[in-house]
């Protein structure tokens, strides 16, 4: 079974993963995306529509533009390259993976389905809970002296201005 796998950047609807924190791997049977905290995405043959080059910025804005029948994932997913797209499309299809877009679900599809019911999540959960604790936590710091009474910093530094 061939394989083909390549680490670039993806973006996921509105939340972007740069290089290199995104993987793509795909064999005949399957498409991955781990996108670290943008989410990660899995696709069968039978998901894809079709797999386009895509380009934003001339020479650093190039990837591959992968439009799905996935209805959980955002419509949006682009995987982030340094690679000419074409060479990367031609990879995917060296593994035999867009040979299999028009056959029928299997009976094994069955357990890539329920990962893809769970959704692509364009953050992961645990990062929307822990971002705005710690980001709260380091507004509040410098505030918790004031608050508890102690203010002998304060006091030293004033010592030392004054002549």
């Amino acid at each position: 079974m061939k394989t083909f796998t390549l680490t670039g950047g993806a973006r996921i609807g509105r939340a972007n993963a740069t290089y290199p924190f995104a993987n793509l791997y795909v064999d005949e049977n399957i498409l991955k995306i781990n996108a670290s905290l943008t989410g990660n995405l899995i696709f069968q043959p039978q998901d894809i529509i079709s797999i386009k080059p895509y380009a934003s910025v001339p020479v650093i804005g190039k990837g591959i533009k992968i439009l799905h029948r996935v209805d959980n994932y955002n419509k949006h997913v682009i995987f982030w390259t340094m690679t000419d797209p074409k060479t990367v499309i031609g990879e995917i299809e060296k593994t035999g993976f867009l040979e299999k877009t028009k056959f029928p679900l299997s009976e094994k599809d069955v357990h890539i389905i329920q990962q893809q019911k769970q959704g692509g999540f364009p953050l992961k959960p645990w990062v929307k809970v822990l971002f705005p604790i710690v980001l709260n936590f380091l507004f509040l710091y410098d505030f918790i002296p004031f608050f508890l009474g102690k203010d002998e910093e304060i006091l030293l530094v004033s010592e030392c201005i004054q002549p």
